[in-house]
């Protein structure tokens, strides 16, 4: 068997056969995890006329003396406009969000005046202190100003960019197209989750994970189920994998005599650019191509197949998307776990998260192996032992979050 491939190495291969795919126009709600093929500009000021701030009264300014006294002529509500302009003593009820009249250059707080029984039709306030020139008006345009970038282009579009983009009236987007992900599972051993295993029989776990993955990601996933440890199922399983952007197919990919994953994908054209990382969990690993669809073939093991979903298939999914890369670069944290011996291969080791005044730690989740999805399931972030390398604790490491998009 050949020297495995260095991780590095992998994630180069990986990023040197990947472009962002075409773009496409997405309804609004639909373009969230999307990344915008095109920067955007403000269309309309925001606010798109003076408003008031508060509830309270519209006035000039040069009446708010402490003691003074006006005539409220008129009310005014969110969603109305007044019918006359103030003139000197007199003053509008306001209400907030409502534009501000004509004349008017301060709003004053109803809390900050007193109003006044009156003999006329009009009743007044008085003064309780001054105000200063301006206050509690926001002034058109003075969030965003026609023709302002409200996003640039390669921004991953985020709920907290909905409503500004809804405010200025768009509702389709142009963003680059969602990647269609196709999950294949390989084993005579496996029956569906629904289905209670026989003897010598385990659940497919590994497909509904990988797929929630995607998912989580922004991508589009179809699960195609399972596929026996037969020639001629699983060529035709692949067959119809490949029909997708993505394919990922987990177990039947290391050495064993039943592992015909590697020859099944050559059979259908797929060129195989690599095959075994040097990393732990997850070594036998493979990656291909045919055409534009991008195939990894993932360990059967859901630990190490999930690994290897979050350090090779994610960040190939974030650059199908057009997003940051940077995005899956590790962080360092602090370990708190116990003395480890250097060691050949790079090690992803899942750890617990703890955030201190003194920055992040991470300590490892006990684990008995590969299978143990129970680890996996408690771990919150992979720490990466780099090859050969020897850390105790205190020391600096790298760390990949699992955390959504």
């Amino acid at each position: 068997m050949k020297k495995p491939l260095g991780f590095d190495h992998a994630l180069k291969i990986i990023s040197e056969t990947t472009s962002p795919l075409p773009d496409r126009a997405y309804p609004l709600l639909e373009a969230r995890g999307l990344v915008l093929s095109e920067s955007l500009e403000a269309v309309s000021d925001m606010p798109s006329f003076d408003k008031s701030a508060v509830d309270g009264f519209a006035v000039r300014r040069t009446d708010v003396i402490k003691g003074h006294c006006l005539d409220v002529i008129e009310d005014v509500f969110a969603g109305d406009v007044a019918s006359r302009q103030v003139a000197s003593g007199e003053a509008v009820r306001i209400m907030t969000g409502a534009p501000v009249p004509a004349g008017a250059d301060t709003v004053v707080m109803v809390e900050t005046v007193r109003e006044l029984p009156s003999e006329t039709n009009r009743p007044q306030i008085e003064f309780m202190e001054e105000a200063p020139p301006g206050s509690n008006i926001c002034h058109r345009g003075e969030d965003i100003a026609v023709g302002d970038e409200l996003l640039s282009a390669k921004t991953c579009v985020k709920p907290e960019h909905i409503g500004i983009l809804a405010g200025q009236g768009y509702v389709t987007l142009v963003c680059h197209r969602r990647p269609q992900v196709a999950a294949l599972a390989t084993g005579s051993e496996l029956v569906p989750a629904n289905q209670t295993p026989g003897e010598g029989q385990i659940r497919n776990s590994n497909s509904i994970a990988l797929m929630s993955a995607v998912e989580n990601l922004g991508a589009i996933g179809h699960d195609l189920g399972i596929a026996l440890d037969q020639e001629a199922t699983l060529r035709e399983a692949i067959r119809r994998a490949l029909t997708q952007d993505v394919v990922i197919l987990s177990g039947g990919v290391s050495a064993g005599q039943r592992d015909l994953v590697p020859w099944a994908l050559q059979e259908e054209g797929v060129e195989i650019l690599f095959h075994h990382v040097a990393i732990k969990p997850g070594r036998p690993v493979l990656y291909g191509v045919r055409d534009a669809t991008h195939v990894f073939g993932l360990p059967g093991n859901p630990v190490a197949a999930f690994v290897c979903f979050w350090m090779l298939v994610r960040p190939l999914l974030f650059q199908l998307m057009g997003r940051d890369p940077v995005e899956s670069h590790p962080i360092s944290a602090v370990w708190k776990g116990p003395n480890m011996t250097a060691f050949p291969l790079r090690r992803f080791i899942g750890v617990g998260w703890n955030e201190t005044s003194n920055g992040a730690e991470v300590t490892p989740v006990p684990t008995r192996g590969s299978a143990d999805l129970n680890s996996l399931a408690r771990s919150e972030a992979f720490a990466v032992i780099a090859e050969d390398r020897v850390i105790s604790p205190g020391s600096s490491v790298e760390v990949v979050r699992l955390q959504e998009y």
